[in-house]
């Protein structure tokens, strides 16, 4: 099951390059685009994790002009999305996938600083749920089915949109810049009220 997911995902990112490459963009356009990928792994904890919690699969994100390769068990802070699959789909499969998947996103958000959402896909059987995890809610797709084709349609198109939309769409907050070899975050704080400029602040 999870190599069915995990070749899935992979085939889109390389009509996604395709695409890219194929297309008269700009230099500015084409760099924020991305390829969205399956890490290499399944079932593994990822080296940043705060608990014995071991992951499905992890997505990550490659520059859209990147050699596909399968990055090897990626860390909470590269991840872009985590997918949580279970084999059925009665209501106490769906319970627990969307349970685990909420422990994953805790993990993102202790890591990744800059994010203002999570996105989260779970996998019961051939039914594909997204949620976007916000700070005070959470939100549901409809199941799409990808056993059929609109349910297949639906869901590439998300992975596209995922790996052609703007970085602050995917939730990273603009203002906040990791700085890994400071290993601190920089935050750009508005001088005045109208945000006209801004000076960095550390932490």
């Amino acid at each position: 099951m999870y190599i069915a997911i995990k070749s899935f995902i992979a085939y889109v990112a390389h009509f996604v390059k395709g695409g890219i490459q194929s297309r008269n963009l700009s230099a500015e356009a084409r760099q924020g685009c991305r390829l969205l990928l399956p890490g290499q792994n399944v079932n593994y904890k990822p080296e940043d994790s705060d608990d014995s919690t071991c992951i499905d699969i992890g997505l990550v994100a490659s520059k859209h002009d990147a050699v596909i390769e399968l990055c090897i068990k990626p860390s909470y802070y590269r991840l872009r999305a985590v997918v949580e699959a279970k084999k059925g789909k009665k209501e106490g499969d769906l319970y627990d996938a969307f349970a685990q998947l909420c422990e994953y996103t805790r993990q993102m958000y202790a890591v990744q600083h800059n994010l203002r959402t999570v996105l989260g896909f779970t996998v019961c059987a051939s039914d594909i749920w997204i949620y976007h995890f916000g700070h005070s809610k959470t939100v549901a797709s409809e199941p799409m089915d990808v056993t059929s084709p609109n349910g297949r349609r639906a869901f590439v198109e998300l992975l596209v949109n995922m790996s052609l939309c703007d970085d602050s769409q995917l939730s990273c907050d603009p203002t906040m810049q990791h700085l890994p070899e400071l290993r601190c975050w920089q935050i750009d704080c508005p001088d005045n009220s109208d945000d006209s400029s801004s000076s960095g602040v550390t932490y």
